[in-house]
């Protein structure tokens, strides 16, 4: 019963630090109300963009005619640069 009485007697007694805490709660909890919201939000926009899109990606390589070059007699470089624009061209 004690504890509980100083604690009443200090918080009247400083006004102003009761006070200066009881705004910083207030703001960190404001701020981490208004994150989670956010948050929430956020997910619910992503969820629904992404079953609007329903993107499908497929890649498909040709590995018989990248071999075919690799074997030819051109120099290397050559084979690098037609490559890399056959790639670039998918």
């Amino acid at each position: 019963m004690k504890v509980l009485k100083r604690m009443l007697k200090s918080t009247i007694n400083l006004k102003k630090r009761t006070l200066i805490l009881g705004l910083l709660f207030l703001v960190v909890l404001t701020f981490l109300i208004s994150g989670s919201a956010v948050q929430q939000s956020l997910k619910e926009v992503l969820n629904t963009n992404r079953d609007k899109v329903n993107a499908i990606v497929s890649i498909n390589i040709n590995l018989d005619t990248i071999m075919q070059e690799m074997m030819s007699a051109d120099s290397g470089k050559s084979k690098k640069k037609r490559l890399m624009q056959k790639w670039s061209k998918k």
